[in-house]
């Protein structure tokens, strides 16, 4: 993906995801999937953040069922 931003004279500003899950706990993940996410997109860590949530027990991703992820990221046209 970061190739066809670059192609086009796009770059990356900032990821922002939340990876929501009863299990297993993430937080002592959190930072090396921070890392990794920088590397591959070419980004600074400072540039991502991941975040881990729960359903509180509701639905599918309550019931240990699922595991959901939210990404949005931020791009700006090169100049």
């Amino acid at each position: 993906m970061k190739e066809q931003l670059d192609t086009k004279g796009w770059q990356i500003n900032n990821i922002d995801a939340t990876v929501i899950a009863e299990k297993p706990r993430l937080r002592e993940y959190i930072d090396r999937m921070r890392e990794l996410l920088s590397q591959t997109l070419g980004i600074q860590i400072s540039q991502v953040s991941v975040k881990a949530s729960t359903a509180n027990q509701v639905g599918a991703l309550g019931n240990e069922e699922a595991i959901a992820a939210i990404a949005i990221a931020s791009v700006q046209k090169v100049k």
